[in-house]
């Protein structure tokens, strides 16, 4: 009797251990080296993925996706729309082509416009002038002066400019202590405007100093050695479109400038500035244009002489003139709207895939409410993050299933290796 209970119990043991569904138990009995290989490579396999997985949101942000084709909006006339677009960064000519913004964002162009005034010559070209730039939120008044002479023209001059907020924006009015600018402005030290409680508030106006130099780096002269000696006279057309002038610069008798470059600073950024000849007149340049290239945005600037006076030696020179100056910030692709994506977006996938998987096919018509309402929420994520925020939402919303699914199989291909190995 002791006998026949000792031995059932062997046997209700030993089913037992048939029922076990632990990878663990291929390591024990007669299992083979190469299926314990197999199941740790398995585990292998799903532990990189998940790592790759979970630093895939980190190697996005340090690419950053970011692109700007600087060749693009060089000249006033020569920017259009799209190309502000690809200039700032919004378009991308290769991958990832979209970063965000604009069309569900509102196009905006930031304008200022410049006022200047020449006060003194040297009997040839204008050596001294005023210059006041304002914008809707700020004014900027100053002087100019010549630092070298070249021969008929200013080789190079610097600038200084005082810099002040406008109270006048958003319905701010002036108060506290009067302010002296370069140009004998006169403005507040503070502003004030009324908030929605009725109170009084004061905010202090940003005031600071802007240098600007410049330098002369082609002139008539150089302009038409340059064409002569590129193409021959048969080809001044050719060699005009190469260094990005009219043939229009043969009407010059003088030898003024026809390009320069500027470099503009205050305590906070720099400006690079580029500036051609676009109009000829004897002996002064009656239009030009120019490409900014700042620190938050690129402009670029059209500039034409409003009033012509002659010097003491008969010459004649631009005494005023006036430019508009339009910018646009530069973009970089928002990556956090794909956090905005997996929060919304990623509860309704992943019903949409339990939908999917479910066995009874009465449910799939929920599946008309879940998809759309997903497709909604990743359209308005690339439109606002661009296509990095879609591909980090992609990847969190497509690699959990994947690596669920790899998991389960990993699971049966163990009970699986279990139960043979017992048997």
């Amino acid at each position: 009797m002791i006998n026949t209970q000792t031995e059932r119990r062997r046997r209700r043991g030993r089913r037992r251990s048939r029922r076990r569904p632990y990878c663990a138990e291929q390591s024990y009995g007669d299992a083979s080296h190469r299926e314990v290989a197999s199941s740790n490579l398995c585990r292998c396999a799903i532990l990189l993925s998940c790592c790759f997985f979970l630093a895939q949101p980190v190697l996005v942000s340090a690419n950053s996706f970011s692109c700007r084709d600087r060749s693009l909006c060089r000249t006033f006339s020569g920017c259009s729309r799209r190309d502000a677009l690809f200039r700032s960064g919004h378009l991308c000519h290769g991958f990832p082509s979209y970063n965000g913004g604009p069309p569900i964002t509102r196009f905006h162009w930031d304008d200022e416009t410049e006022t200047y005034e020449c006060v003194k010559t040297n009997g040839t070209v204008c050596v001294h002038w005023t210059t006041k730039e304002q914008s809707p939120g700020e004014i900027q008044v100053g002087s100019c002066q010549r630092k070298e002479m070249g021969h008929e023209h200013c080789e190079s001059w610097a600038c200084l400019q005082d810099e002040a907020d406008l109270c006048g924006f958003h319905d701010k009015i002036d108060c506290g202590s009067p302010v002296i600018l370069a140009d004998g402005t006169q403005v507040t030290t503070s502003c004030c405007y009324t908030d929605g409680d009725g109170y009084l508030v004061t905010t202090y106006r940003d005031i600071q100093k802007e240098w600007t130099s410049c330098i002369c780096t082609k002139t008539v002269q150089k302009l038409s050695s340059a064409s002569d000696s590129a193409a021959g006279a048969s080809d001044s057309q050719k060699a005009m479109a190469e260094f990005g002038f009219s043939s229009d610069f043969r009407k010059a008798k003088t030898n003024y400038c026809v390009e320069w470059h500027c470099t503009e600073r205050d305590i906070t950024s720099t400006e690079v500035e580029d500036y051609v000849c676009t109009g000829f007149a004897e002996s002064y340049c009656s239009n030009w244009e120019g490409s900014i290239e700042g620190t938050e945005e690129f402009e670029v600037s059209r500039c034409d002489c409003n009033f012509v006076n002659k010097t003491e030696e008969g010459h004649e020179y631009c005494s005023t003139w006036s430019c508009y100056e339009k910018g646009f910030n530069y973009h970089d692709p928002n990556l956090a709207w794909s956090a905005f994506g997996i929060i919304m977006a990623s509860p309704l996938f992943f019903a949409s895939f339990l939908l999917l998987a479910d066995e009874d096919r009465h449910l799939a018509w929920w599946l008309l409410i879940t998809l759309p309402v997903w497709a909604g929420f990743m359209i308005v994520t690339t439109f606002m993050g661009g296509v990095g925020a879609l591909l980090i939402t992609l990847a969190f919303q497509l690699g959990l299933p994947v690596f669920l699914c790899m998991g389960y199989k990993a699971r049966q291909d163990c009970v699986k290796s279990t139960t043979v190995t017992h048997k």
